[in-house]
């Protein structure tokens, strides 16, 4: 899911015959992607081990699938910073970004350590899903002039 979703960027960049815009797009969707794909599975794990489904929480366990949500976005949120420093995207990128994006990510770590139980994955899954229209919107706005 998280490929398929990260290269969708690279993909539509292609078609416009500038695969390089897709590249960070790509890298934010599959961070972002593969964080969530790791709480959807922690939220269904119990059905996951029943239905005999080999997940990374079914596998090492909740825990160990939250130390590596919490990598993934940690990773993510440090990134997310790269396109503005490196010129590629506008202010407008880092005034949606950082707060709609980055302080989310935190949030969504802390509460999930705070208690990961089937509840508070189900609130950080929604949160997270619409947080990813949050950060289109970040990118969209960062490449305008």
């Amino acid at each position: 899911v998280a490929f398929i979703a990260g290269v969708t960027f690279v993909y539509g960049a292609l078609l416009v015959g500038d695969y390089k815009s897709g590249i960070f797009p790509a890298v934010f969707a599959f961070l972002f992607h593969l964080g969530r794909e790791i709480v959807k599975d922690m939220q269904d794990l119990a059905g996951d081990i029943q239905a005999g489904a080999v997940t990374f929480a079914g596998k090492y366990g909740a825990r160990a699938a939250l130390r590596l949500v919490s990598v993934v976005f940690l990773l993510l949120t440090g990134i997310l910073f790269l396109p503005f420093l490196y010129h590629i995207y506008n202010i407008s990128y880092i005034r949606i970004v950082v707060p709609g994006v980055a302080l989310v990510l935190i949030a969504i770590i802390l509460l999930l350590w705070k208690n990961y139980n089937r509840k508070r994955l189900a609130i950080a899954s929604a949160v997270l899903k619409i947080d990813m229209f949050i950060g289109l919107v970040a990118i969209y706005m960062g490449g305008r002039p």
